[in-house]
């Protein structure tokens, strides 16, 4: 997949943000850190990434951050093994180490079928937490668990630059939820840090309002499939005024419907 580097005056210059059609990853830059947040979906775009960010790697201790255990966000980790060419910490929640037998399962399917992935190996992170500070001299990153979407998903919240990180606990145009109903308490909780910039790894970059347009489409669902009409994919567009978006969240969309359904069934009876 084709990776650039975004460039954007919303962005503090410490915080560099990098993209492929997938997803998009990031690196906190202080004058004694370098963090990575987020490794890509193979080894290959993680070292382009990394070549991207050589300049700046001097002199500065490297670590990375996986925010949760899909596919897209960690496949790249192996170019930080402690043999491997950038050797650096991985950090992640604890409850990751759940996610690693199915990572594996959705590896080896994924190699069967598409060359790209040829090189991934499974790296899993090797320091493990729930709740975290990193000093970074000038910047503080907050690590705070953002269940719903993953439940070891972790959001990075740098409040100097009142800057959040979000992961996939917000998108644009919006998540998918697990767990919606601890994926909507996650959303309430971000929306009280009151971040001036907000960065999804999907959907480009934001502000706080990000966290009330998708607070707003869970609502809107919720009326909808309560009086039983005009919840499709199409009506979801209407409502978020989109011409189009990208095909995945038609799939999105139907999981979020079936899982507000149980939801609202189970509150029946």
């Amino acid at each position: 997949m084709p990776l650039t580097e975004i460039f954007d005056a919303r962005l503090d210059p410490r915080v560099r943000m990098f993209d492929t059609p997938e997803v998009s990853c990031f690196a906190v830059l202080t004058s004694s850190h370098a963090i990575i947040v987020d490794t890509f979906g193979t080894p290959e775009e993680a070292l382009e990434m990394i070549h991207l960010l050589q300049p700046n790697l001097e002199n500065r201790q490297l670590l990375v951050i996986n925010t949760h255990q899909h596919w897209d966000h960690v496949w790249g980790n192996s170019i930080f093994a402690s043999n491997g060419i950038f050797p650096a910490p991985i950090l992640a929640h604890i409850h990751a180490k759940d996610e690693l037998e199915m990572l594996q399962k959705e590896l080896l399917e994924k190699q069967a079928s598409d060359s790209r992935f040829a090189h991934v190996q499974i790296l899993p992170p090797n320091i493990y937490i729930e709740n975290a500070f990193i000093d970074a001299g000038e910047l503080t990153l907050e690590l705070v668990p953002t269940f719903g979407h993953a439940h070891d998903q972790i959001a990075i919240w740098i409040p100097e630059i009142e800057t959040l990180l979000a992961a996939d606990a917000l998108e644009f145009p919006f998540p998918y939820g697990n767990d919606v109903p601890q994926l909507l308490v996650t959303m309430h909780d971000l929306q009280e840090l009151k971040p001036r910039v907000v960065l999804p790894c999907h959907g480009g970059i934001h502000d706080a309002s990000l966290i009330t347009k998708n607070l707003e489409y869970f609502a809107w669902l919720k009326k909808q499939i309560r009086i039983g009409e005009k919840y499709t994919f199409t009506d979801a567009l209407e409502f978020l005024q989109l011409d189009s978006t990208d095909k995945i969240y038609a799939d999105f969309h139907k999981l979020n419907i079936a899982a507000t359904q149980k939801i609202l069934a189970s509150r029946e009876h």
